[in-house]
C-alpha cells in the first residue's frame, strides 16, 4: 500500500504524458481500499493513458463503472483461450462479465439453432447445455432488467437512484413466468443433481423452443 500510495502521488505529479502500466495493483488489498486505488487510477487517466492488467473482476467492474458515463474513455480487452484450449486470445469487449442479456440471448439462440440441426443423444446435450444458458439468462435479466441494477453481484454498492426505474405493475407477471422457466432450467441443467422421479425426463426441442419464447415474451412485455 506504501509503494502504491508512493508510486501514484509520483505519477500525478509528472509533467509529461508517458502512459502508466499497472498489473494487478490491488492484489491482497480489501475492497474498501479497492475503491481508493479505482478512483485515483480513474483521475490519473485524464492525464496519461493508463493500462492496467488485472484478474479481479471486482476491480475491473469499479473501473469500468467510473467510465459509464463517457464509455470512449476507457477500452477493456479479455484474455481467454482459443477452441485448441491454449491461453492468448484478446478480445476486445464492454465488460469482464459475459453473461449480459445480449451476448446470452445470442448464445442461446445459436444453440436452439444447432438443435434443430442434429438428432439424437447430440441435440440432447444441446438442449441441456442451453437450459442451462437460460438459467443464467433468467438471473441476468433479473438483475440488470426487472431490477434495474439496484443491486448487483459485482459491485459493492446498492444504486439507490434506479430504485424508482422498477416498474412494479409488470414486475409481478414477469417474474411468475421467468422464475417457473428458471426453476425448470435448474432441473434440466447438468450444473444440479435431479430426483429420481425426473430422470427419465427429458426435454424435447419444442419444450426448449416454447420456453425460451415465452421467457423473450415475458422480458419485452416489462420492457414496453
Amino acid at each position: 500500500v506504501i509503494a502504491m500510495s508512493d508510486f501514484l502521488a509520483e505519477a500525478s505529479i509528472r509533467t509529461g504524458s508517458s502512459p502508466l502500466l499497472f498489473d494487478d495493483p490491488v492484489n491482497s488489498l480489501d475492497y474498501r481500499r479497492l475503491e481508493y486505488i479505482v478512483e485515483r487510477l480513474h483521475q490519473l487517466s485524464s492525464l496519461h493513458q493508463v493500462v492496467i492488467f488485472t484478474h479481479n473482476i471486482w476491480f475491473a467492474t469499479a473501473l469500468l463503472a467510473k467510465f459509464d458515463k463517457d464509455p470512449d474513455g476507457c477500452t477493456y480487452y479479455s484474455v481467454e483461450r482459443d477452441r485448441d484450449g491454449r491461453v492468448g486470445l484478446v478480445t476486445r469487449g464492454n465488460h469482464p462479465r459475459w453473461d449480459t442479456v445480449s451476448e446470452l440471448t445470442k448464445r442461446i439462440n445459436e444453440n436452439v439453432n444447432n438443435a434443430g440441426s442434429t438428432t439424437g443423444e447430440t441435440r440432447q446435450a444441446l438442449i441441456e447445455s442451453t437450459y442451462s444458458r437460460i438459467r443464467s439468462w433468467c438471473e441476468v435479466v433479473t438483475e440488470q432488467e426487472l431490477l434495474q441494477g439496484v443491486a448487483q453481484r459485482y459491485k459493492p454498492n446498492v444504486m439507490m437512484t434506479a430504485l424508482p426505474k422498477i416498474k412494479p405493475d409488470r414486475l409481478a407477471q414477469a417474474t411468475e413466468v421467468i422464475f417457473r422457466i428458471f426453476e425448470k432450467a435448474c432441473r434440466i441443467t447438468e450444473a444440479h443433481s435431479q430426483p429420481l422421479e425426473t430422470l427419465g425426463i427429458q426435454a424435447t426441442l419444442e419444450d426448449l423452443k416454447n420456453d425460451w419464447n415465452e421467457a423473450k415474451e415475458a422480458r419485452n412485455a416489462y420492457k414496453a
